[in-house]
């Protein structure tokens, strides 16, 4: 998203929507939760006001609440790839990975290369315990990353990098048996899995 672009007609809830971008890489999510509340009720109809103010309560274990923001803009805006990975994403962190995968089939519909949708898939059907269907999301994943190659970075998600999917692929062939080897198993990583913002 351009730095400036209007987001709202309203010069509050645009200000406070600019804010909030700003706000959520840094941590700051909780300062802005109070003002992107008002910006929903003082807008109602924008799906921007629900996607943020949703975004914006993840990262403080909000997961109900932003659910249902997301779900608003869902309705608003069914078109949207994000509203539905970020669905999936709420879902997925209240342990209701059966549930996330129906978003996450939504998303697939409207944008069947959208850069994170197979490899957020594996980890729900992982999850699961469905470790085949959850290699075959990551072999995806890493297909369209691979594809997205070489091609001009357009703005939006990333491409999970091929260590994420080579941890979860990992994971779940050692869970079907398919690693041998004493002591063998997923490599070690720093962070967990992350969803990124649209």
């Amino acid at each position: 998203m351009a730095a400036g672009a209007r987001l709202s007609a309203n010069d509050e809830v645009n200000e406070t929507l600019h804010r909030a971008i700003e706000a959520n890489p840094q941590g700051r999510s909780a300062e802005v939760v109070g003002p992107l509340r008002r910006a929903t009720m003082i807008e109602p109809e924008n799906p921007v006001t629900h996607l943020i103010y949703g975004q914006a309560l993840m990262p403080l274990g909000r997961h109900e609440e932003a659910l249902e923001a997301f779900g608003r803009a869902a309705v608003l805006r069914p078109e949207t790839p994000q509203v539905h990975e970020f669905r999936a994403m709420a879902l997925f962190n209240l342990g209701r990975f059966e549930d996330s995968l129906r978003p996450l089939g939504r998303l697939l519909e409207i944008d069947p290369e959208y850069p994170r949708a197979q490899y957020h898939m594996g980890l729900a059907l992982a999850k699961l315990g469905r470790h085949a269907e959850a290699i075959a999301a990551y072999d995806r994943a890493e297909e369209h990353a691979r594809a997205a190659r070489g091609r001009p970075a357009a703005p939006g998600p990333e491409h999970p990098t091929d260590g994420e999917i080579a941890f979860e692929r990992s994971a779940s062939e050692v869970a079907l048996g398919r690693v041998g080897g004493a002591g063998r198993g997923p490599p070690r990583r720093s962070l967990p899995p992350r969803w990124s913002p649209p």
